[in-house]
């Protein structure tokens, strides 16, 4: 019986005295942003959580009582998430990636997105997609702040992710965004189903001929997509 690769690696690391938890659980199939922070990072969100965000928010709640509820839960989303930025490093952009993931949870908090959903199963399944979709690019929008040198290249960077949409809305859409669907679709697959049978490597049960094509296309995408020679993970910066 195959085991996961995330349960072989925790019990390599009992052997050696050290207990692991699992810090990324499918983040971009979250369901909300919220949801993302669950998934996300998970030991330092949840560090986040319980030393900042849960004492502002009592504190502030012992001083100013419950009519104030509302403006001290954005408050302490902004603080919290200022919080995370700074961690991250003492950049003005790290600064407002941080802050826009402040606005997006208070808008999640305040705003009735849940009541949106239908009542049937079939619209709350389409809702779900629709909520997984919007919630990745809010969450891709961001990474824009995070991964830029400065804030003066910003809105550069923008408008070309704008003029990026115009041009594949053109003529020229399939030749465009073909290669960038097909690298999603072989990754999305394999997240997809690790996501679906719980198994970190359910490709193991598929037949060699389904696996060995998964590979190569893996491997011929990645050659394809390649900029670098290597590109190190990105929290091995911080």
């Amino acid at each position: 019986m195959a085991i996961s690769q995330a349960t072989a690696t925790s019990r390599a690391a009992r052997l050696l005295g050290f207990e692991l938890t699992r810090n990324f659980n499918h983040p971009y199939f979250a369901a909300n942003i919220a949801d993302f922070w669950k998934r996300w990072h998970i030991s330092l969100s949840t560090w986040l959580r319980d030393y900042i965000f849960y004492p502002f928010s009592r504190s502030m709640l012992l001083r100013y009582g419950s009519r104030h509820a509302t403006r001290i839960q954005i408050a302490a989303h902004l603080v919290t998430m200022l919080a995370s930025g700074l961690w991250h490093g003492a950049n003005l952009t790290f600064v407002l990636w941080g802050l826009l993931h402040g606005v997006y949870l208070s808008a999640y908090c305040l705003l009735p997105t849940r009541k949106l959903a239908p009542a049937s199963p079939a619209g709350k399944r389409l809702w779900r997609v629709f909520s997984v979709l919007a919630t990745f690019h809010l969450v891709l929008l961001a990474w824009v702040l995070f991964r830029t040198p400065s804030v003066r290249v910003v809105p550069d960077v923008y408008r070309r992710l704008a003029d990026g949409v115009i041009v594949g809305l053109g003529s020229d859409a399939l030749n465009l965004f073909l290669p960038v669907i097909a690298l999603y679709g072989v990754m999305l697959a394999i997240d997809a189903g690790q996501r679906l049978t719980a198994e970190d490597v359910f490709f193991r049960r598929l037949p060699a001929g389904a696996r060995s094509l998964i590979y190569m296309s893996a491997i011929s995408l990645m050659i394809f997509f390649a900029v670098k020679p290597y590109v190190p993970f990105i929290y091995f910066r911080f």
